[in-house]
């Protein structure tokens, strides 16, 4: 015989059912996100935008079964103005870090101030799990870091112009070698 006691505990326990169901069909149905910044990379170097002279067949992969926007606005010509504009969704010279190019060497006092939104805070407020892979170049202390700013891992540099940097030490250093040596 069905009692008072029974129908409460069965009637929670579809509801709970059915919202664990509800909330695993809302997980699968919502898109993976993949967004790529590099420097100094236009849409019409891709080949998946019709540039003919080089191949990008898993960039061109990942653009025929996702989306591929075609209309693109940078904030800024240059790095950290335009990392800031995506990842705080504002104006980067909202933000003291929008309105350095470069960050000075050492900086411990300018970044992405802690408590302020991110796109990826607000996606893993919405049950995403996010990652940053390559330059962060939006302060170099742990509390600007992007691990404070909703990335749940990170594998990268914080600082920006590392490669260039070296490339150039590189080339200077060959340089001097071929000048002392009469070359």
């Amino acid at each position: 015989m069905l009692n008072r006691r029974h129908f409460l505990e069965s009637a929670v326990s579809a509801a709970a059912l059915g919202s664990a169901r509800e909330l695993l069909a809302a997980r699968a149905a919502r898109p993976n996100i993949l967004f790529i910044l590099a420097d100094d990379l236009g849409y019409g170097d891709l080949s998946c935008y019709g540039r003919p002279e080089y191949k990008t067949p898993f960039i061109d992969r990942l653009a025929k079964e996702g989306v591929r926007f075609t209309d693109n606005y940078a904030s800024a010509p240059i790095c950290t103005p335009t990392r800031c504009a995506f990842h705080t969704g504002r104006y980067p010279q909202r933000l003291e870090v929008g309105l350095r190019e470069p960050l000075p060497d050492g900086n411990n006092e300018i970044g992405i101030p802690e408590n302020h939104p991110t796109i990826a805070s607000l996606l893993k407020q919405n049950g995403y799990e996010t990652t940053l892979i390559g330059k962060w170049n939006l302060g170099t202390v742990p509390k600007f870091g992007p691990n404070r700013h909703g990335f749940d891992e990170f594998f990268g540099f914080l600082g920006g112009a590392l490669l260039i940097g070296a490339a150039i030490a590189a080339c200077a250093a060959r340089t001097a070698i071929a000048s002392a040596d009469g070359v």
